[in-house]
């Protein structure tokens, strides 16, 4: 990550001020595709909708694609009752 100012054609790289540079780190439960806080049939319904359009939300193993094997993590989550 680089964090850097503005140059200015006169000034060059010389503009200092304060800014604050936050980062959330939340790790995403595949069982709870929709992320309403709940596991239930309303995650699975979510998940195949996305699943079957091959959006890349759909990926929930991380892999790349969009393939039979986010059907195994996400069952597996979701039979489980969570992450």
């Amino acid at each position: 990550m680089r964090v850097g100012g503005f140059g200015s054609p006169n000034l060059g790289f010389h503009n200092r001020g304060h800014s604050t540079l936050t980062i959330d780190l939340t790790t995403q439960c595949p069982a709870d595709f929709n992320q309403d806080g709940g596991i239930d049939g309303s995650d699975v319904g979510a998940f195949f909708g996305v699943w079957e359009a091959g959006d890349s939300h759909a990926d929930v193993n991380c892999d790349g694609g969009v393939n039979g094997d986010d059907i195994e993590t996400f069952f597996h989550a979701w039979e489980n009752g969570g992450c």
